[in-house]
């Protein structure tokens, strides 16, 4: 009995579970920008994993750009995160600015540095959106009004 019921949840339950998987990565997967988009969001990942390192190494402190693009771990992130795509070793870390090609990037350190704020933008097209995160590690896409 028990194994029927157990059969009959994952019949009914992983198919659903898959399903919400996949509307997650739909946001970011839709669209013939995909591979632009992606490189995006983990940029803002390897970001928010050299920040927690970072802070990890230096008494819960956030670091700021200068600091942050320069530290160890965020090489580490890099090296991590590239096996994805390794366009992601390409970023200017020299120039926020212009982080990649038609992207603006803006790190804001509190100033007791326990906590920040990441904001990459896209400037290269009207459509004009940006991901968004800080310590908490969630990454938010955001459109213009």
């Amino acid at each position: 009995m028990l194994k029927k019921i157990s059969v009959a949840f994952l019949i009914l339950i992983v198919p659903s579970l898959m399903a919400l998987g996949n509307s997650r990565q739909a946001s970011v997967a839709q669209g013939p920008d995909y591979p632009e988009r992606k490189l995006a969001v983990d940029l803002v990942r390897v970001i928010n994993t050299a920040q927690m390192t970072y802070r990890d190494q230096s008494a819960g402190m956030f670091a700021e750009w200068n600091d942050l693009s320069r530290s160890q771990g965020f090489g580490k992130a890099i090296d991590s995160f590239a096996h994805g795509d390794p366009k992601l070793k390409d970023v200017k870390l020299d120039d926020p600015s212009d982080i990649m090609p038609g992207w603006r990037l803006r790190l804001t350190v509190a100033p007791d540095k326990k906590s920040y704020i990441v904001f990459l933008e896209r400037t290269s097209d009207q459509k004009r959106y940006a991901f968004v995160s800080d310590e908490e590690g969630v990454i938010w896409q955001a459109t213009a009004l």
